[in-house]
């Protein structure tokens, strides 16, 4: 059983990084609050907070502390640093410092506040500060940080 979650979970990178190596994602640098919502991929590379909902599978860092606020999750140590929460539904919060998380699925949200850069593939819309705009199947990669220094 782990071994089919490490290959989905290789399968979903290398078809993000395959994307983004061809095409290219467009990118975006804010600060503030980061808000997204759509369908397909995100995936959070950096430090802070945040929160996500979804459906799907939802992969993070070991040093990342996680809390399944509603919702199902089973989390399952699949090596190489990380956990799969396999069947996630629901919301999760997030939290710590330079810690990787993807979420790859339907009816996905998140908020993040923190420093750090976001890749958002599939479709739907963002909003990070005053700027907004939406998210489609080449990729948005969002770099952001807070609104003032804490």
């Amino acid at each position: 059983m782990k071994k089919v979650h490490a290959l989905i979970f290789t399968v979903a990178i290398v078809a993000l990084a395959a994307s983004v190596a061809v095409a290219g994602p467009f990118k975006v640098h804010g600060k503030g609050i980061l808000a997204a919502a759509g369908h397909g991929s995100a995936a959070l590379f950096g430090s802070g907070e945040m929160r996500l909902w979804g459906t799907g599978f939802l992969m993070v860092t070991e040093e990342a502390v996680v809390e399944i606020v509603e919702g199902t999750g089973e989390a399952v140590d699949i090596g190489g640093g990380y956990r799969l929460y396999v069947g996630f539904d629901g919301q999760a919060r997030i939290e710590g410092d330079d810690i990787e998380v993807l979420l790859a699925g339907s009816k996905i949200r998140l908020g993040v506040r923190g420093e750090g850069t976001a890749i958002l593939e599939g479709s739907g819309r963002y909003r990070i500060g005053l700027k907004s705009g939406v998210w489609g199947p080449i990729g948005t990669e969002i770099d952001f940080e807070p609104l003032m220094e804490e």
